[in-house]
């Protein structure tokens, strides 16, 4: 499978395209709906400029998947809008610095970008509200054909902090951590079971954004290693014998483990493991994270939450056991935060060991057992 990107050449100048006063304010609402934040700092600030792909320049609707959202290099695949990181991407050269550190093309890692309105060949440019000239991205995609310190963004993440018609604008970028509000995902782009190929693609990695290193481990063998074959893309020809659990290592060399991820041949999707890494200044333990793919409510070892997005209490004499206490699946979100995110009701939420009998955030999430006391 070929692994090469073909982008637009990025244009010098960019034709002003006039927009009626309705499509002005969907542009505006949508903007506001992108929202991210910032992380801690990780680098310094470099001068560049920025463009930016899939708006009228293109011929194309901004508010369709293009390049980055929808094929970028980094194989993450069509992105949804209302899923993080909200359509804020962007693309890196191929010759950019943190591009050419790694690991894997700098993919999945978070910058801050800033329009800069005085000096550089497009001065006068940045928007209006000078409170709204910075925004954070995720990097999704490669640029070929842009310079060193030229970074593509999406039309309507661009649009944040300069009208998307003005074309080029100047900026300061630097590396951030990556903040989202979720854990670790794993994509199963082909699984055809034990002895055969499989390819991941893993995602929503926290704190330093770009994965160091991927292992699997099945019933019959010690950990392997998995080969990075482009992007955010990890390959193994030859599994082990099924379940596999996973060994993540981000950039920064945190380690987190999902254990009985995937349990059947040809399972295929979005599968939430259920741990996260940690931001700066925080340790993240290493949990079990198995779960079905995309759509599944079950897994291997537990029974399903109740149907209110606070679960539901298990009954006198179930599996639970007291005394029943909260423990959060990673430690960058309290139980409180996983509740009012709506995710007591996931899967991943719903394993249980003997660590963890009741799963995770058991007594926020209304899991304990009527027999336990309150």
């Amino acid at each position: 499978m070929s692994t090469s990107h073909r982008r637009r050449q990025p244009q010098q100048q960019q034709r002003v395209l006039p927009c009626s006063p309705q499509t002005t304010a969907l542009l505006l609402a949508l903007a506001a709906a992108l929202r991210t934040v910032s992380g801690v700092p990780l680098s310094d600030w470099h001068d560049g400029i920025a463009t930016n792909y899939g708006g009228a320049q293109d011929g194309m609707n901004p508010y369709d998947p293009s390049f980055g959202t929808k094929d970028g290099a980094c194989g993450y695949g069509v992105l949804k809008k209302e899923s993080y990181p909200f359509w804020s991407v962007a693309a890196l050269s191929l010759s950019n610095s943190f591009s050419v550190a790694g690991p894997a093309k700098a993919c999945g890692e978070c910058f801050e970008i800033k329009c800069m309105d005085v000096g550089g060949p497009f001065a006068g440019r940045c928007s209006k509200d000078k409170n709204q000239r910075s925004v954070t991205v995720t990097v999704t995609d490669t640029c070929p054909e842009c310079g060193t310190d030229h970074i593509d963004m999406q039309a309507l993440t661009f649009n944040k902090i300069a009208p998307m018609e003005v074309g080029r604008i100047n900026i300061q970028y630097r590396r951030t951590e990556c903040t989202p509000p979720e854990p670790l995902d794993v994509d199963i782009n082909h699984n055809f079971g034990a002895g055969a190929w499989l390819r991941i693609v893993v995602s929503k990695a926290a704190g330093y954004g770009s994965i160091r290193l991927v292992q699997i481990k099945g019933a019959d063998s010690d950990w392997m290693g998995m080969t990075n074959k482009y992007g955010a893309a990890w390959e193994v020809p030859v599994t082990p014998k099924l379940p596999w659990d996973f060994r993540i290592v981000s950039d920064d060399g945190q380690e987190v483990t999902a254990l009985g991820l995937i349990n059947s041949a040809g399972k295929v999707g979005d599968v939430p493991t259920g741990v996260q890494f940690a931001l700066k200044g925080m340790s993240a333990p290493t949990v079990s994270g198995s779960s079905g793919s995309s759509g599944s409510s079950s897994s291997p070892s537990s029974q399903s939450p109740g149907s209110s997005s606070g679960g539901s209490p298990s009954p006198s004499g179930g599996k639970g056991k007291c005394p029943c206490n909260d423990q959060s699946p990673d430690t960058t979100y309290s139980c409180s935060q996983q509740k009012m995110y709506g995710k007591c009701d996931s899967s991943w939420m719903s394993v249980v060991s003997d660590s963890y009998p009741n799963a995770f955030c058991a007594k926020t999430c209304g899991r304990c057992p009527a027999s336990c006391s309150s």
